[in-house]
């Protein structure tokens, strides 16, 4: 250990190096001249040798070397009497005086240090390699089997064999999970085939009902007619019809299920059946009509389950409608001549709620040329955005002001584009379904 003085810059030994001169009390003394107490609080470092007059030939060249270099904080290397050493000098702060700790070690015990490392090091990798060897040939041992077991699970698997197999037993954790994980698999591709033969059945079951709309506009002279139908799933509650009766007038009707998807489709089937079954007599009404229809429902269908529906007729010859609701509003109607948009709401409850239900006379409706009937599920005025906003039935109302004089087909059109516009990317939420008939100008 060195002193240096602030001021001389002068280093001073006051920590003595290895060396066997200086192992007793006595030479350590006689080394560093020590004097009395007295004299050494007024004249200290007087008394102390330099590095060089050790004459310790290590420590004097490391202290040339250390000083030449600049004095770095690293190692540096040096040579002393046909030697190569390594030497270092860290410094610590004593009031005016800094202390100075230096260590040199000779070239060669550090590369015996190093040589004993790496032996160390090359027999700790025998001996893990030995242990992990043993480890691996144990551990292949108490996985092999099972793992043998899994793989012709998977074979099974992949043949298309679902079933449960015989149990995987293991007492690795691991294997036990990776047999849970196999199991799980299998559940969830059962699952996934079911979920693909019912998208098979809903698209069958969606093409059966698309077929049950007519595809064609009825022969109806003096007038244009147009219908349309998007369901909120691949199946879906509402429904619109039209079919020629006997003496020659055109029956339409609209109607609208509670919910939508396959179960509210099943009831439309069963009322189109109904509808054409009951509208078959040469002296159609369209109360009785009704009648039939909701005792026959009324016996079918669940609790809780009911139709709204529109039924009217069109007569070429007399050019009018006569339109009968059993809950289905509103009835929008344009007159042209007068600018005036009529909307009517429901005559009589929905169809399926009671039974014994007298339902009343149609109301007559004279068409004259332009004049326009617009009948919607209530899927377009209740379609909503993103801040929950309905389109509503005044939305609804305008467009038909606006765009009555386009033909009944392209009037539905621009309705659904403006409904569509109005939800701005938000998921229909409810079947829509539209009927349009327009007294034509001729």
């Amino acid at each position: 250990m060195l002193v240096e003085n602030h001021d001389t810059q002068k280093f001073k030994v006051v920590g003595l190096p290895k060396d066997p001169r200086y192992e007793s009390v006595e030479s350590i003394r006689e080394a560093l001249v020590f004097v009395p107490p007295e004299s050494a609080v007024a004249d200290t470092d007087a008394q102390l040798p330099s590095p060089q007059q050790l004459e310790v030939p290590a420590v004097a060249a490391a202290m040339n070397a250390w000083v030449q270099d600049g004095r770095p904080q690293q190692p540096l290397r040096f040579a002393s009497s046909g030697e190569h050493w390594w030497g270092g000098f860290r410094s610590f702060e004593l009031g005016d005086n800094t202390l100075w700790i230096g260590v040199v070690v000779p070239e060669g015990d550090l590369s015996g240090g190093i040589r004993l490392q790496q032996l160390l090091l090359m027999g700790t990798v025998i001996a893990v390699l030995g242990i992990g060897l043993f480890r691996a040939i144990t551990l292949a041992k108490r996985f092999s089997r099972p793992i043998e077991s899994l793989v012709e699970e998977s074979e099974r698997i992949s043949k298309g064999d679902l079933e449960p197999g015989k149990g995987i037993e293991s007492n690795v954790d691991e294997i036990r999970r990776l047999a849970e994980a196999h199991d799980n698999m299998r559940e969830g591709l059962k699952s996934v085939i079911k979920l693909e033969k019912l998208e098979r059945d809903l698209d069958i079951a969606r093409d059966i009902q698309m077929g049950l709309l007519p595809e064609e506009s009825p022969d109806t002279p003096g007038f244009e007619i147009a219908g349309w139908n998007r369901p909120a799933d691949k199946t879906g509650g509402d429904y619109f019809d039209w079919l020629t009766l006997p003496d020659g007038r055109t029956l339409f009707t609209l109607a609208d299920v509670t919910g939508h998807g396959i179960g509210p489709a099943l009831i439309v089937a069963v009322f189109r059946a109904y509808l054409r079954s009951s509208a078959s007599d040469d002296d159609v009404k369209l109360s009785t009509v009704l009648g039939r229809i909701n005792e026959l429902l009324c016996e079918d269908i669940p609790e809780g389950r009911f139709i709204t529906a529109a039924m009217g007729i069109i007569n070429s010859a007399t050019q009018q409608v006569r339109l009968l609701s059993a809950g289905q509003a509103p009835l929008l109607f344009y007159e042209t001549a007068t600018d005036t948009l009529h909307n009517w709401d429901a005559d009589d409850v929905p169809l399926g709620l009671m039974d014994g239900v007298d339902f009343g006379r149609p109301r007559t409706i004279n068409f004259a040329p332009g004049d326009l009937l617009v009948l919607t599920t209530d899927g377009f005025f209740e379609a909503t955005n993103a801040a929950d906003e309905e389109f509503g039935i005044e939305a609804l109302e305008q467009f038909i002001r606006d765009h009555h004089q386009l033909p009944p087909a392209e009037f539905i059109d621009q309705l659904y584009s403006q409904v569509k516009s109005h939800a701005a990317g938000e998921e229909q939420g409810d079947d829509l379904t539209a009927l349009v008939i327009k007294r034509t100008a001729g």
